[in-house]
Order: structure tokens, then sequence, then C-alpha cells
């Protein structure tokens, strides 16, 4: 099955998926965690402190560069000329297969590991360190953080741990340079009175002002009349709880979880302000 898609800065996109829908996969191989957003604060926290360079990177195909977790095989379909009809052997991870995710984070972790001698942290095995020292002689690790195809380097030559990962698998030449957003954030650099080295910033304008944009396309249509300046998120004393209005209907109610999921991402990427009137909203 091919998927066709636009996304938000217009690049089109075009992929072949597995139908992972018909297949009966073994929990065991489908579960694929990834970085946590603290850890990740923590680590441009602690490149600031010693002073430590950021590159970001993606990974082309992902999930294509891992062998499979499990035995796929597929029927070929009339696209394949001659081959049509023919059962196929899936050997990579392609998109759609449960086991995908779990296909590339295992093979990722086998390449840090054996080839480029990082480990994983203990509280977080998505945060791989390795011993190194600094050109002044001090000491420190390197860091790697990964979020599916998303990579995060922190050391002092950090644009040597990633070329010494492209050689294992491909990444995006125009993807390695230093962030500015990842996950959704505002990633920025801001030189302190005093300080010689710069400090990162971790922000979400950006993404609110997408979420705006958003917003306003899914509501139009309901013709709602929206206050353009409100004083808080909610009014004084509101508690939904006691809230008797009428249910919402199927669609509306999906809407609604969208919406709330928006929210939630804003708190997640700083907006602390409204983190009580989001859980109190979402519950």
């Amino acid at each position: 099955m091919t998927i066709f898609d636009v996304k938000i800065n217009l690049t089109r996109k075009a992929r072949i998926f597995g139908r992972g829908d018909q297949i009966d996969t073994p929990p065991n191989v489908t579960y694929a965690s990834v970085v946590t957003r603290e850890i990740l604060r923590i680590g441009f926290m602690l490149a600031s402190l010693n002073e430590l360079n950021i590159l970001s990177a993606d990974v082309a195909g992902a999930y294509l560069n891992a062998p499979c977790a499990e035995k796929v095989y597929t029927i070929l379909g009339d696209e394949f000329g001659d081959y049509a009809g023919r059962e196929a052997i899936i050997k990579m991870g392609l998109y759609g297969l449960k086991s995908a995710g779990y296909s590339w984070r295992s093979f990722c972790a086998r390449v840090l590991r054996e080839e480029l001698n990082f480990i994983p942290c203990r509280a977080d095995i998505h945060v791989w360190r390795r011993a190194a020292r600094k050109e002044n002689g001090s000491q420190y690790y390197e860091y790697l953080f990964i979020y599916t195809d998303d990579i995060i380097a922190i050391s002092e030559y950090p644009k040597r741990i990633l070329d010494k990962m492209n050689e294992h698998f491909l990444l995006k030449a125009d993807s390695i340079k230093e962030p500015t957003r990842y996950l959704g954030a505002t990633i920025s650099k801001h030189l302190m009175d005093g300080d010689s080295h710069y400090t990162w910033a971790i922000g979400s304008k950006e993404y609110l002002v997408e979420s705006l944009r958003v917003v306003k396309q899914r509501i139009a249509p309901m013709n709602l009349s929206l206050k353009s300046k409100v004083t808080s998120a909610l009014p004084s004393g509101y508690r939904p709880e006691l809230d008797s209005s009428y249910y919402l209907d199927n669609e509306t109610a999906i809407l609604y979880m969208q919406l709330i999921g928006i929210l939630r991402w804003l708190v997640e990427l700083g907006r602390i302000d409204i983190c009580v009137e989001v859980s109190m909203m979402s519950s």
C-alpha cells in the first residue's frame, strides 16, 4: 500500500506501507519507547553548563535500515509485472508493520553499543553516553538522544559522532545542524551577560502559532463566536464536573480530544501557566 501526504511545510511525501493490521504479531516485538522531553531539557542544560556543542540530525527512512524482527511475507500485486501473485519475504522493517519500531530501536541500539561504544543510561535507555576528554584535558560524557529517527548529539565535537553514525545508516545531509525545532519545541541560543558560552532555550512559540491556525481552521465550519482576548484560561470559579451542557456527538468528541491533545503538548513545551486548567478539562 502506498500513502501520499503533504507535511505542514508543504513537503510532498510518498511512502510504501505494510498492512500491519493483517498480521498477528506477538506483543513483545511491537513496543518501542522514546526519550522523554524532561530528559531533553536536562541534556540542553548539561550542554550549557559544560560548554558543549549540540547538533541534530534525521535518519533517512529509519525503519528501512533495520532487519525485520518478525517473519512476514506478502503477495505481490500487478505493479510487479511478471512477479505478480508470487510470495515475497519482507526483510527490512517496512513502515506499517507492527514490529517496525521495535526493529529499528533494536538495530540502532546495537550500532551505538557495538560500533560507537556508547552505553544506555540507567535513568533512560534512550539516552546514550560515552566517556570523553576535551582538548583542555578535562573529562566529560558525550550524549546521544534518540527519538525514533530524530537524533541529538551533545559533545565538544558532535559532528564526529554523527559522521560515524552515517557510516551505518544514512543521515539526511541537510538535517545535520544546530537544532532550531525539536519535537515541536522552538530551540534557540542566547549569550547571557558575563558568559562565554551560549545558553540553550526551549520555547513553544512556533507550535503555538501553528496550533492557533489549525484550531481556527477546524472550528471555522461551526460558526462559533471567538473572543479575541481573555484574561484567564477558564472563568473564575468554573467547575467542569458541574457542567450540565449537552453531550458531544462522536465527531465533535474527537475534535475535543484533539484540542486537549494540543493543549497538553503546549504544557509539555513550557506553558505551565495553563497546566491546571488543561488537566481539569482533560479529566
